[in-house]
C-alpha cells in the first residue's frame, strides 16, 4: 500500500498528520464554536416559540376581553333601558297622583265654596228679612208722604210672600 501512496505522490505521514489536523480542528471547533453556537440558537429558538405562545395567549385573551366587553355593553344599554323604563313608570304615577290629589283639593275647594255661597246666600236673606221692612216703611214714607204707616202690617206681607 505504500507503493500506491507513492505512485499518486501521497506521503503517508503527511497524510496521517492532516487527517489529524483535521480531527484536532474539528473538534475545537465543536466544543468552542458549534456547541455554544448551539446553544445560543436552541435558547434564541425556545425564546421565540415562547414569545409565538405567548402571542397566542394574547391574541386569545384579547379575543375573550372583547367578547366579555361587548357582554358587558349589552348588559349596561339592557339595565339602562329598564331604568328608563321604570323612571318612565314612576314619573307617570307621580303625575296621575298629583293630577288625582289636584282634583281632590278642587272638589274639596268648590264643595267649600258652595257651602261659602251657601252661608253668605243665607245671611243676605236674614239681613234683608231685618232690613228690608225698614226699607219698605221708609219708602212708602217717602212715596204716600205719611209717617205713620203700619209696621205691623207691612211686616206681615212681607213675611206671606215669603
Amino acid at each position: 500500500m505504500k507503493e500506491l501512496f507513492e505512485s499518486f505522490g501521497i506521503d503517508f505521514k503527511i497524510l496521517l498528520a492532516q487527517i489529524l489536523n483535521f480531527f484536532l480542528i474539528f473538534f475545537i471547533l465543536y466544543k468552542f464554536l458549534f456547541k455554544p453556537l448551539n446553544r445560543v440558537i436552541q435558547e434564541r429558538e425556545k425564546k421565540i416559540l415562547e414569545g409565538l405562545k405567548t402571542k397566542k395567549e394574547s391574541e386569545e385573551l384579547i379575543k375573550k376581553i372583547k367578547k366579555l366587553r361587548k357582554e358587558i355593553l349589552q348588559k349596561t344599554y339592557q339595565e339602562r333601558e329598564r331604568i328608563l323604563l321604570e323612571a318612565r313608570n314612576f314619573r307617570e304615577r307621580k303625575i296621575k297622583e298629583i293630577l288625582e290629589e289636584i282634583e281632590e283639593r278642587r272638589e274639596k275647594m268648590l264643595h267649600e265654596i258652595e257651602k261659602e255661597k251657601i252661608s253668605l246666600k243665607e245671611k243676605f236673606y236674614l239681613e234683608l228679612n231685618k232690613k228690608a221692612p225698614e226699607f219698605f216703611i221708609s219708602l212708602a214714607r217717602k212715596i204716600f208722604h205719611r209717617k205713620e204707616l203700619n209696621e205691623e202690617f207691612i211686616q206681615k206681607m212681607l213675611s206671606k210672600n215669603e
